[in-house]
């Protein structure tokens, strides 16, 4: 009954408020259409003004959108400062290889990535979930194409055991003979490039396999025989060049004519056979033929009766290696199979014989000999140096250097091994002798009374050279300078035979007279005495590797009087230092400070008693 009576009740009440809720319901109706219609304006703009709205596009590691505007350029740069020297495994055939990005030769353009990244910044929602659903952007990147191939080809030699062989032509035994090619495999470059660049743009460091293609050896078997009839041709017999001037006579025998002859691949299946330009300039560079001749100014030959002549200046002349393959190509495919070749020319000469008649060079103003033995390789750099040097004029008031005027010592400068001193130790280096030019050409200037610039005597004393009197020569130190302080140039002539130099200057010594000397020994230094171990030695006994010499120093001086009789004098000390003597003894002998010591103690030396005497 109760239960009855309750439901009755709120029948009752939901009759009576009924009417009133649903007024109510319907104002709500209307409110819930303008919340809905400011919610979906509010969803519009925000999409538009904040991009980034509940969507975040990276750059690897990098939140590109959730970057303040100032953020973003640094983090990107920093970045890429990771991400060039993280590693990266290559796969080349079987051969894993370890490496870094930026070994690879990937460069990504930093500017351009951070446009990139800009653009995508200022994208609207919409076009943010369209255009980057992976939520990543990719560096604007690219290959430095010479990079990459070196480093495959290091891979491809250490990976791939067949690696194709082209064929080609030799001359052997007074013959061209066909050397067949095989095939093999090799990286496929162009797939290779790809390949990394897209990895590596999708910030994939995972292991990337290069593809491999296979290649087929080239020119054909008909072809090469071809090549090989019309290489015969080529290098049937000699070929001779001459050039008038500068005088040049070049003659290639068979054998050096098949030592040139290279096929050249023209595009696709064409190929020929030439001369190769490089291998010719090799074979040039050997027998000492120059192609390039520099300018020789104008200077003055001595004749045998002492009077000065003047030689004209010449110009310098050029051709180039492949100049000459093109004219033996034409001659090849002539007869006789001689001619001639033109050299360009070239630069000028700065000293013109008319303005050496004018320089005033009319005497000797001083010479200098010194001797050496016969032969060894050090004469040849000798000889060298006054080649180079021998008919150069220094004009009136200019400052000469030797190494300058010279250049640096080299192989290819004409130059050859031979001792020299270093450190005070004799050492083989390029050039080794020329110290004993600089001390001939030094004693030719002091006697000129010439003003010396710079000059440093040798730190040991050689006694083939005079005492204080002597230079010694290196690059880039210590020079040789010297100035022409005369109102007339300066030549300078060198002579030299198997066994002496002998350096001249001529010029006009205007009225000036010269003295010289050097004083008496000074400042005598004992050698230091360094013991060596040899446990071969008995303890009271010393072995004489080299006895040493005194330090000392001297004093040189030189008076030049000049014609109104203004007096220059020059004074300077001149120190050599002494030289170690060194001696073996037994390792007990040495002290704890000296090399080799082992502590121990050296045996007693028994003395025979009296009783055994009798």
């Amino acid at each position: 009954m109760k239960r009855i009576e309750s439901l009755g009740v709120l029948k009752d009440y939901w009759q009576k408020a009924w009417p009133r809720i649903r007024s109510r319901l319907t104002i709500n109706t209307h409110r819930r259409w303008q919340l809905f219609l400011i919610l979906a304006i509010f969803l519009i703009v925000s999409a538009v003004v904040f991009p980034q709205l509940g969507r975040v596009v990276w750059l690897d590691d990098v939140p590109i959108t959730s970057l303040r505007d100032a953020e973003v350029g640094p983090a990107i740069r920093d970045w890429w400062q990771r991400f060039k020297s993280s590693s990266v495994t290559i796969i080349v055939s079987k051969s894993p290889f370890e490496t870094t990005v930026d070994q690879l030769g990937y460069r990504v353009d930093v500017s351009a990535t951070v446009d990139n990244a800009w653009r995508v910044r200022k994208s609207n929602y919409w076009k943010l979930r369209r255009d980057y659903k992976s939520r990543r952007i990719a560096p604007v990147a690219r290959l430095d194409g010479p990079v990459l191939d070196a480093l495959i080809d290091d891979w491809e030699k250490q990976a791939i055991a067949n690696r194709p062989v082209d064929a080609g032509l030799a001359f052997e035994k007074g013959a061209i003979v066909v050397h067949a090619g095989q095939p093999g495999e090799i990286v496929d470059r162009k797939a290779a490039n790809a390949l990394i660049l897209a990895r590596l743009g999708e910030l994939n460091k995972r292991s990337i396999r290069l593809p491999l293609i296979r290649i087929e050896p080239k020119p054909d078997p008909p072809t090469l025989e071809n090549l090989r009839t019309a290489a015969e041709r080529l290098t049937k017999s000699p070929i001779v060049l001459e050039s008038p001037k500068p005088s040049v006579k070049i003659r290639l025998s068979r054998s050096d004519l098949g030592q040139l002859i290279r096929i050249q691949h023209e595009g696709r299946d064409s190929f020929k056979v030439a001369f190769d330009a490089d291998a010719l300039s090799q074979l040039l560079h050997t027998r000492h033929v120059t192609l390039d001749w520099p300018a020789r100014n104008a200077t003055l030959d001595v004749t045998a009766d002492g009077r000065l002549v003047v030689v004209p200046e010449a110009p310098g002349y050029h051709a180039s290696a492949s100049t000459i393959v093109d004219r033996l190509i034409e001659l090849a495919n002539s007869s006789p199979r001689r001619g001639s070749v033109e050299f360009e020319t070239g630069e000028p000469a700065k000293l013109r014989a008319a303005d050496v008649q004018h320089l005033g060079i009319h005497e000797l103003m001083g010479s200098f000999t010194t001797r050496h033995p016969c032969c060894q390789p050090r004469v040849n750099n000798i000889h060298r140096i006054a080649d180079l040097l021998n008919g150069v004029i220094v004009m009136p008031g200019a400052t000469f250097s030797v190494n300058e005027a010279v250049g640096p010592r080299t192989i290819a400068a004409g130059f050859v091994m031979a001792p020299s001193i270093e450190d005070g130790e004799m050492v083989e280096t390029i050039g080794g002798g020329v110290s004993q030019f600089a001390t001939t050409f030094y004693n030719a200037l002091l006697r000129a009374g010439l003003e010396i610039v710079e000059r440093r005597a040798h730190t040991y004393w050689f006694d083939r050279y005079p005492m204080g009197h002597e230079a010694t020569l290196s690059i880039p130190k210590p020079d040789l300078v010297f100035r022409n302080d005369t109102k007339s140039g300066v030549l300078i002539r060198t002579e030299y035979t198997e066994k002496s130099i002998t350096v001249k200057l001529y010029g006009d010594m205007e009225g000036r007279r010269v003295a010289f000397g050097v004083s008496g020994i000074q400042e005598v230094e004992q050698p230091p005495v360094e013991r060596l171990p040899n446990a071969d030695i008995a303890p009271d006994k010393e072995h004489k590797k080299s006895g040493g010499r005194i330090g000392w120093s001297v004093t040189t001086w030189r008076t030049v009087t000049l014609a109104n009789g203004e007096l220059k004098k020059d004074e300077r000390k001149v120190t050599y230092k002494p030289q170690v003597r060194r001696v073996e003894v037994h390792p007990c002998r040495l002290k704890p400070d000296e090399p080799g010591y082992t502590g121990e103690p050296c045996p007693k030396v028994e003395t025979p008693s009296e009783t055994a005497l009798e």
